[in-house]
């Protein structure tokens, strides 16, 4: 049986919803712990829907009650985010960096889905996914979004379908940008 080193990137486990989580409106109980506040959480996933494809359609409401089930994980340059030969045990989408499948070169940027599969099959990674710039993914988990559909159904199915158009899109082919150098930042 071939030998598989567990990756270094891992969303972290949930915790135990606190007072202070209540009192700010968070209804899921399977918080996880962030990287960062939940106001700043809030905002960046409010931000990342005017760069990506299939995470958008969230109010500022619904972008703050998301932070009970969503965690702001950072990611840094060459570290393992999702491991060969791994299940899929969370899904996300990039806030900034960029991440690299190394077998095929493929770039995954900021407002990209990734482990969409997590949600939806039992499928592991057919590659080695690092991250290429450092920056910060918005995790989730199945549980988590089942938490969430007791509790807010609506929200939970918004959710979903954004992770599900990420899927078909991907499996039709589509998406896979080439790992290129980023055009140079304009000049004011």
């Amino acid at each position: 049986a071939r030998s598989v080193t567990p990756p270094t990137f891992r969303p972290p486990p949930p915790m135990a919803a606190d007072a202070s989580s209540a009192s700010r409106g968070l209804s899921v109980t399977s918080l996880v712990r962030s990287d960062c506040a939940p106001d700043m959480a809030a905002l960046h996933l409010l931000q990342v829907q005017g760069v990506s494809r299939h995470f958008r359609g969230f109010t500022d409401e619904e972008a703050h009650a998301l932070c009970g089930c969503f965690a702001i994980v950072s990611f840094g340059v060459g570290e393992v985010v999702f491991e060969e030969g791994e299940p899929y045990t969370w899904a996300g989408v990039i806030i900034s960096g960029v991440l690299r499948e190394e077998t095929n070169d493929v770039a995954f940027r900021a407002g990209t889905i990734v482990g969409e599969e997590a949600l939806f099959t039992t499928r592991v990674c057919e590659a080695q996914v690092v991250g290429h710039e450092a920056g910060f993914i918005a995790c989730v988990t199945l549980p988590q979004v089942a938490e969430l559909a007791h509790l807010r159904p609506e929200l939970a199915l918004k959710v979903l379908k954004c992770f599900s158009s990420a899927a078909t899109y991907a499996a039709m082919g589509f998406g896979r940008d080439r790992l290129e150098p980023a055009p140079p930042a304009a000049t004011p």
